[in-house]
């Protein structure tokens, strides 16, 4: 099950707490432990509430909120660029040696598919592209709700929750990519 709590004000000096510049909250349970996410340990998951100073909030989160939009005006001005000849596209180093695409390629035309709605060629540039713009689109309005009112969630994972998260990831990328190299040959 996972825990998420509201943090004591009498642990902002924790070690968490100094790096972020951060304020905690009152400790509170903010689901019972019974409702919690099935097959979830306590032990790996720990989710927290908590206040940040301006400046921090604008070191972590600006800068995501600043890379989100940034990638989102970009994918809706591809389009426009590129009938004025200001879009400079930029070779696949990978694909240029090995003459198969990478596990990225496709992602930039995919997403500017998607600012267009045309998500059917979407999923054919790169399969992952219109779930990733949708999760950019909710990531960028996170961040930017964290630069705004100063509350952040902060998850705390331990080492083993870590390591089967990042290869997850990893299985997530390389699966697509594996689809596309065998059944998708046309859309390279």
């Amino acid at each position: 099950m996972t825990n998420i709590f509201l943090k004591n004000s009498s642990d902002e000096n924790s070690r968490i707490g100094k790096m972020l510049g951060s304020k905690v909250l009152e400790k509170k349970p903010l689901i019972p432990p019974g409702l919690a996410a099935p097959g979830v340990a306590s032990a790996h998951a720990k989710v927290h509430f908590e206040k940040a100073n301006i400046k921090s909030r604008l070191k972590h989160e600006g800068s995501f909120s600043a890379i989100g939009i940034g990638i989102l005006g970009l994918s809706f001005a591809k389009p426009y660029l590129l009938s004025k000849g200001i879009w400079i596209s930029i070779p696949c180093l990978f694909k240029t040696i090995t003459h198969l695409p990478c596990l990225t390629c496709g992602l930039t035309r995919s997403f500017s598919l998607m600012a267009d709605w045309k998500v059917s060629e979407a999923f054919k540039m790169h399969l992952l592209g219109p779930p990733l713009f949708f999760m950019t689109i909710l990531f960028t309005i996170y961040f930017l709700s964290v630069v705004l009112t100063g509350t952040r969630i902060r998850l705390e994972l331990s080492s083993s929750a870590r390591r089967w998260l990042l290869f997850s990831g990893a299985i997530v990328l390389v699966v697509p990519w594996l689809i596309k190299l065998v059944f998708m040959r046309s859309f390279w």
